[in-house]
């Protein structure tokens, strides 16, 4: 469409620059005509006025001829100096006239240059005749086309109406994520408050608890070592040892743990506030002089535990001279005896109930 209007925009300016041109011509050719017809007129008068001028000198110089008088002479100078004066002014008008003539003349278009002006015009308007049927075909394939261009507008007004429903949605959770930003806020306050409350309260319960120890180890020492009784668990690895020698480190075992029990007991009658973790003694399962297993009786051995109970250690009664932050809580003696864990005797061959035991 802007190259067909353009090429019309220039085809007009061009015929109306050719139509000016012709019409100047025309009217330059008309002023040369009627200067040159002037011009004629002027030389046809100056031609006359020059046989009149040549006839009053030969009557003024033919002697026959009557004299003149002084007047009358003066008279005709006169008159002959304003023709003269006439004739001066008709010749200047004229020789400006023909300047501008041979301006004009000089000024004149060539005609080759005509002719190549008019052979492209017609050039151009063939050009744009072409553009024109190209023009309408191009507006019966858009009226054919018109529908999908509807189609398009269609779903443009389409989109623009679900960008705007979403705009909306994404404000609305954007307030909502604001106000659950802000309860969680909350929420995170009183959780925080609630857990310093927690942390006071397990704090001054802490705290009670070591004061009712130290009271309770202050006015009741005899129950506080009651409750320090500790049920020692104590396992017995199968052995292959004969029946005749296993009777006696039965009997071994046994002195040996009574032995301990009664030098326990007389040990913590002795023992001060400074010394309050018990001496545990390591007792040997196995006898002193290893035999050779018997073959037959290996099947009959099994797994045997024994759960024995130590006396309860006796801690004197604190002088009450003594302050209260001298005296050891009962939670330092069970710490001191957690540490302490008896070791598991365990034999180098390889059986069924070992491998049983062990798992």
């Amino acid at each position: 469409m802007i190259q067909r209007r353009a090429i019309t925009f220039v085809n007009t300016t061009l015929q109306r620059q050719l139509q000016r041109l012709t019409e100047e011509k025309e009217e330059r050719e008309k002023e040369a005509v009627s200067c040159h017809n002037a011009l004629e007129k002027a030389r046809e008068a100056n031609q006359d006025l020059q046989i009149q001028l040549e006839q009053v000198l030969q009557q003024a110089q033919d002697p026959n001829s009557k004299g003149n008088s002084l007047f009358s002479e003066v008279e005709d100078k006169r008159s002959l100096q304003k023709q003269h004066a006439l004739t001066k002014q008709h010749m200047h008008c004229m020789k400006m006239q023909i300047a501008t003539l041979m301006q004009l003349q000089g000024n004149r278009a060539d005609p080759a240059q005509l002719e190549r002006s008019q052979f492209m015009l017609s050039e151009k308007n063939k050009e744009i005749e072409s553009l024109m049927m190209k023009v309408r075909e191009l507006e019966k394939e858009k009226v054919s086309f018109t529908y999908y261009t509807d189609l398009l507008k269609m779903q443009l007004s389409n989109s623009k109406k679900d960008a705007e429903k979403l705009k909306d949605e994404l404000s609305m959770a954007r307030m909502k994520a604001l106000s659950e930003s802000q309860r969680v806020l909350e929420l995170e306050r009183k959780l925080y408050g609630t857990e310093q409350a927690l942390k006071q309260r397990h704090s001054d319960n802490m705290r009670l608890q070591v004061k009712l120890e130290e009271l309770k180890m202050k006015y009741t020492p005899n129950e506080v070592n009651k409750a320090q009784v500790q049920k020692c668990r104590r396992e017995k690895f199968p052995v292959p040892v004969p029946e005749e020698k296993s009777e006696s480190s039965k009997e071994e075992t046994t002195t040996m743990d009574t032995e301990p029990s009664k030098g326990s007991r007389e040990n913590t009658e002795g023992e001060t506030l400074s010394h309050p973790i018990e001496k545990l003694v390591v007792i040997p399962l196995q006898s002193a002089q290893p035999t050779e297993p018997n073959p037959r009786e290996l099947p009959r051995e099994s797994k045997s535990v024994r759960i024995c109970e130590d006396p309860p250690l006796c801690i004197p009664d604190a002088p009450r001279s003594v302050p209260t932050s001298a005296c050891q809580p009962f939670s330092f003696l069970l710490r001191c005896r957690k540490k302490y864990q008896q070791p598991t005797h365990v034999n180098s061959e390889k059986t069924m109930a070992n491998e049983c035991t062990q798992q």
